[in-house]
């Protein structure tokens, strides 16, 4: 992203802080309901501000949203 863009984006409060608690490549489990071993592929705010974590499940490929709290570091 050019630093005008983020200057803008910072600006209309549209780019807040993401998550510090996960960064892309960690490995993370789902500790609650169904089992889900994965990697963070990409971490991003939506319109409202909230986080989500987008991670890709292990052995699979497949691509499950979560919000920040329904995962944990392994």
């Amino acid at each position: 992203m050019n630093s005008r863009l983020l200057e803008s984006l910072f600006e209309k409060q549209m780019f807040k802080e993401i998550s510090m608690k996960f960064k892309v490549n960690d490995k993370v489990r789902k500790p609650k309901g169904y089992s889900f071993d994965g990697v963070i592929v990409a971490i991003f705010t939506t319109t409202k501000g909230e986080v989500r974590i987008v991670a890709e499940l292990e052995n699979n490929g497949m691509l499950h949203i979560f919000n920040e709290n329904q995962l944990e570091l392994r």
